[in-house]
């Protein structure tokens, strides 16, 4: 089974499989806490229209700041297509990132086990005709300076922002476990990047398995020559604190518009997004629905001296939600219908699609 067909298959089934486990897991949260959907809705009425526009608006900051970093990534490892330029005829081409990124969120949405972190990439690398592990690499690398971020995040909100104690262990073992995967990580590219041969010519000879191997290992490390340039690889540093501090301002308005009495409302306000970051990366269900729920209420209910506003937290979840699919699903739409590109099938053949099998690009140093 190709990867194009592994991703692109039957997402409508996969999108309603992941609807009914996100009720499931909804429907037991307000079961066992005797939650009021009425009592949510209510949160979710009072809540100002300005408020909510300023939330939504600010979501879109940390989404622009996400594309700018994968954009940055591209260019150090010139991934770049060569039309894609900002006065190309192309409107596909000059979107190019953009598109792919969206494309990639909305795949997010629709396919479980966050399959959309392989149809950017795999879009990208059919319109810029640049070999798949090539660009992949530059999405390994993205990922890493996630998890150094949102582990910075979690120790800034216990040393600065004076976060309770009482923290879920749980949390406090995930971000300890996402700081060290991060530089893991890093290490580990670096590593590769440094062993693997710049060009085939320095690679050892091989035939079939062996030599699509080295094929991969030759493009993929490709895609990591942004560490030739520390410069720029600190301004994907700069993008991505951009990225998640904007998401904590929003989680913070977010508390401050359902006027909740919080102790340390900055504090609560990074812990919610790096629980929620995590366990949306471990149980992947559509826009996290049914999983940020109750993470939301585990994570804020530290910070409550008295009974936990349960209808009103679960309302703020829902909230900060929307704010995201707001944005990623029209703009997914409009970059699917920009590329051509479908998720149920494989992408209408055209002179800019094209299969990365056997595709050679020239060494990048």
């Amino acid at each position: 089974m190709s990867t194009a067909t592994a991703i692109e298959g039957r997402p409508w089934k996969r999108f309603a499989l992941g609807i009914l486990l996100s009720t499931l897991l909804l429907s037991g949260l307000f079961v066992t806490l005797d939650l009021k959907p009425s009592k949510v809705w209510d949160a979710l009425a009072q809540l100002p229209p300005a408020s909510l526009l300023l939330i939504v608006a600010v979501h879109l900051i940390a989404l622009i700041a996400k594309v700018k970093r994968w954009g940055l990534l591209l260019a150090g490892s010139d991934c770049q297509p060569q039309a894609a330029s900002a006065d190309s005829d192309d409107p596909a081409l000059r979107h190019l990132v953009q598109d792919s990124v969206f494309l990639g969120w909305l795949g997010n949405l629709l396919l479980p086990a966050k399959s959309g972190e392989l149809v950017r990439p795999l879009i990208y690398s059919r319109r810029s005709q640049l070999p798949f592990p090539r660009i992949l690499s530059t999405v390994v690398l993205e990922r890493s300076f996630d998890l150094l971020v949102i582990a910075l995040l979690f120790w800034t909100s216990v040393f600065l922002l004076q976060a309770p104690s009482e923290l879920p262990p749980s949390l406090i073992a995930s971000s300890r476990l996402a700081g060290l995967a991060s530089l893991l990580l890093v290490v580990g590219l670096v590593v590769l990047w440094k062993m693997v041969p710049a060009d085939a010519s320095r690679m050892t000879k091989a035939s079939g398995w062996a030599e699509q191997l080295n094929r991969g290992l030759l493009h993929f490390r490709q895609g990591l020559a942004s560490f030739r340039r520390p410069q720029l690889l600190m301004g994907v540093l700069g993008w991505s604190l951009l990225s998640w501090s904007t998401e904590v301002v929003g989680a913070w308005l977010c508390l401050k518009a359902f006027a909740l009495q919080i102790t340390s409302a900055w504090a609560a306000a990074c812990l919610h997004v790096v629980a929620t970051t995590l366990a949306v990366s471990v149980v992947p269900v559509p826009g996290g629905l049914g999983v940020e729920q109750p993470v939301t209420l585990a994570v804020f209910a530290p910070f409550f001296s008295g009974s936990l506003p349960a209808e009103e937290l679960v309302a703020i979840s829902l909230v900060l939600s929307f704010a995201s699919i707001f944005w990623v699903a029209p703009l997914g739409l409009l970059g699917m219908w920009r590329q051509g590109a479908r998720l149920n099938a494989e992408p209408q053949p055209g002179p800019a699609i094209v299969t990365t099998a056997g595709y050679e690009t020239p060494p990048d140093d």
